[in-house]
């Protein structure tokens, strides 16, 4: 009994050992920016996002509002530090900030550092984002202890601490930072409202989800396949889940609506769901030859375009899908209006034209996609390159990619017969509304593998639009590394 009490004092030291661990591992490359003075976007993917970051932050920080006058600053700047705020000077841009693409999150906290600061200090930035991101540690150990006993629970939060793709993503100046910790907290939310049936933990998941998307709106779909679960998991009392999946809903929404609030329009810009749609038809060359878009202005163009055309020459298909939603949209802002008809003339030439091509390439992506990325043969390519941000181009020629790929694949392997091992833990495969949520999501508006042009390859989409799928992957992991080893010493106990 004695050695059974110690051991469990035991474990909340061993749970702090392994958070500093995770917190310590994030905070190895912001150190080394500080000591080596280096620039900061030879360590990270090129993003369009991390200057909008900079630029924003100054601005909020400067009490000015969400704006991106500074973004020519941000350009240019190259350090680990900005000077003092009140020497850095607006400029005239007439650059829109994607918020469907990035969010304000991200954005939002990294200007209350700057404020503290007076100075954007990419350091600063991205021990706030390991900080954070480690917190995922204790969501794992949290949500494992449901169900495993505490050793299991430990090493999936180890697992946790140590994978590469989280560490990676914590110092990028992207809101890919906080997709592991959100997605983990929607689990575990989702897990208690499960559990306990109380409308407080519907609420928060729902809450929970609308923050995710407004980290990256491309994961769109977790919100209506979680309330899809929702009244699966209450089919024999259909009025309890059609309850609780409107808590979800309502909370999501009023979660999104201050964000959506605070930016002006004369800064917001839409990164429309048609436009996405055509960019995504330029990795599949062999189905449109015509249609060559990766830039989202090109893509608006030609779909305001073709949706014109259909208009004008009254095709049926498109003017009922355009009064279907006319009748039940909630905005009618031009903005808005513009950006669900290029979505349309995408159903009406795409999913309508050409359903066979339509739902084959569907097919292809879902189990193309199924893995996840191979991200740590990614995050081993991008460091074997002089500079970081050219790492995503000609990937397929890198011995070195093709060599740890299949480290990747062995744990999607494991990851799979971790989720095997837990089949009668009907709450616990909640979690799996994320992972098909982010996988469903992505096979539909695209950020696939490769982008061609002229039928040649010419880049790599990085991974990290998939982050959210493997966020769950070190819990599912470690019940099945668990069950390894048990079996192992259950052999050799035999012997």
């Amino acid at each position: 009994m004695e050695d059974k009490s110690s051991q469990r004092q035991k474990y909340p030291a061993f749970l702090i050992l392994i958070l500093f661990l995770g917190i310590s591992l994030r905070c190895v490359m912001p150190f080394y920016l500080i000591i080596t003075r280096s620039n900061y976007s030879d360590f990270m993917n090129a993003s369009s996002y991390a200057q909008d970051m900079i630029a924003m932050s100054i601005g909020i920080a400067k009490g000015e509002g969400i704006h991106t006058g500074y973004y020519p600053y941000a350009v240019q700047f190259r350090g680990i530090a900005t000077p003092s705020l009140d020497k850095i000077k607006r400029e005239p841009t007439g650059r829109k900030f994607y918020l469907d693409k990035g969010g304000l999150i991200a954005i939002l906290i990294a200007s209350g550092i700057t404020f503290c600061l007076n100075s954007f200090n990419v350091a600063a930035v991205q021990i706030c984002q390991g900080i954070v991101d480690s917190l995922g540690c204790l969501l794992v150990f949290a949500i494992l202890g449901f169900y495993f006993n505490r050793r299991v629970c430990l090493l999936g939060a180890l697992l946790y601490a140590a994978y590469p793709p989280f560490i990676f993503y914590s110092y990028h100046l992207m809101s890919e930072a906080y997709v592991p910790i959100l997605m983990l907290a929607i689990g575990y939310a989702l897990i208690l409202a499960l559990d306990r049936g109380q409308w407080f933990w519907f609420a928060l998941t729902g809450f929970l989800i609308g923050l995710s998307l407004s980290v990256r709106a491309d994961n769109f779909l977790i919100l209506p396949i979680c309330m899809l679960y929702m009244l699966w998991f209450y089919r024999n009392k259909i009025w309890n889940g059609m309850i609780n999946a409107m808590l979800i809903f309502t909370f999501c929404a009023l979660s999104l609506s201050p964000f959506k609030m605070i930016v002006p329009q004369t800064t917001a810009q839409v990164a429309t769901l048609g436009s996405a749609l055509y960019n995504s038809l330029g990795e599949y060359p062999g189905i449109y030859r015509g249609l060559r878009f990766f830039h989202d202005q090109a893509t608006f163009k030609y779909g305001t375009k073709k949706s014109e055309e259909y208009l004008k020459n009254g095709d049926l298909v498109f003017k009922t899908a355009h009064s279907i939603y006319q009748h039940c949209s909630l905005s009618k802002s031009t903005i808005t209006m513009e950006s669900q008809l290029i979505a349309i003339a995408y159903f009406r030439e795409v999913v309508i034209g050409k359903p066979v091509l339509y739902f084959g390439w569907l097919t292809s992506r879902f189990f193309a996609y199924l893995p996840a990325h191979p991200f740590l043969a990614c995050i081993a390519y991008f460091f074997k390159q002089s500079l970081g941000y050219r790492t995503m181009l000609g990937y397929r020629y890198s011995q070195m990619f093709h060599l740890v790929k299949y480290l990747d694949y062995f744990l999607f392997l494991l990851f799979i017969y971790g989720v095997w091992l837990c089949r009668n833990h009907t709450k616990m495969l909640s979690l799996l509304c994320i992972y098909f949520a982010v996988l469903i999501s992505h096979v539909i508006v695209g950020c696939g593998e490769v982008y061609f042009q002229l039928d040649k390859e010419y880049a790599y989409l990085d991974p990290r639009y998939l982050l959210g799928m493997v966020s769950i992957w070190p819990i599912f992991i470690a019940v099945a590394v668990s069950e390894v080893r048990e079996g192992v010493l259950r052999r050799l106990a035999r012997t």
